[in-house]
């Protein structure tokens, strides 16, 4: 079993991630993807890994507060705001998608990460199914984290996984397992405990990251996951995922 770990987003230097963790995943795509920027960013990485998050227009679409914070138009002439989100191969999403390829083509990155909105309803399974072949089809392996309300459609989310070749659910595993009949990677991303969806302010103890070591084993063994992405996504960010790094290499050297 190979075991990554890294954070979402770049709370240090390229430099000082590249020799610490095992990967980034990268968040600013989620907002404005920069394909043009990323290849000065790979250079300065070494080896470390990044994964892309894509952009709010394919998941969230038009979402107003996104849009203010991306200082983004509200969306091209000709289109309206039902062309965008929702995971549908639309002319306007696969538009926004081929500007997410360019930005995982420049920073060599083979994953992709779609966070739908915690309130989304998969209930046009085909549809998903059909946007992430097309993901599939390019050569990146999707990885699709849902939150919230969405995990009530598991037959849809079922569906869907057997319908699309190497799709990954991604969810944070210290609240929720992952789904056993998703792909042969466990991709977790890390939002802190406590009530609610996130709490970013959460830092986690080493108790917490025993824990989630312990999960991470069992779950690849049980699952038969071949590698596992574990990725923090709270303020305390790379002290975290230092901690559990080193948490992973003493096991090892026992």
């Amino acid at each position: 079993m190979d075991v990554k770990v890294g954070v979402c987003g770049i709370p240090r230097r390229l430099e000082l991630l590249a020799s610490t963790l095992d990967i980034v995943e990268v968040q600013e795509t989620f907002y404005r993807p920069r394909p043009d920027k990323y290849k000065a960013w790979r250079l300065k990485a070494g080896n470390l890994e990044f994964t892309v998050k894509a952009w709010f227009l394919i998941t969230h679409g038009l979402n107003k507060m996104l849009l203010k914070k991306s200082k983004l138009d509200v969306g091209k002439p000709g289109y309206s705001g039902d062309d965008y989100g929702g995971l549908k191969p639309t002319k306007p999403n696969m538009e926004a998608l081929e500007e997410v390829f360019r930005s995982a083509k420049a920073l060599h990155a083979r994953i992709i990460v779609f966070q739908t909105p915690p309130s989304f309803k998969p209930d046009h399974p085909f549809e998903i199914a059909e946007f992430f072949n097309t993901v599939v089809r390019e050569g990146y392996i999707p990885v699709w984290e849902i939150r919230g309300s969405t995990i009530r459609y598991l037959r849809e989310i079922k569906e869907i996984t057997k319908t699309t070749e190497g799709l990954v659910i991604a969810t944070d595993i210290l609240k929720m397992p992952p789904l056993e009949y998703a792909a042969d990677i466990l991709y977790t991303r890390l939002h802190g405990l406590g009530s609610g969806t996130v709490n970013y302010r959460y830092k986690y103890t080493k108790d917490d990251l025993i824990l989630l070591k312990d999960r991470v084993n069992w779950y690849m063994s049980e699952y038969k996951k071949e590698t596992g992405y574990i990725l923090f996504n709270n303020i305390y960010m790379y002290d975290d995922a230092l901690l559990f790094k080193n948490i992973l290499i003493r096991e090892k050297s026992y």
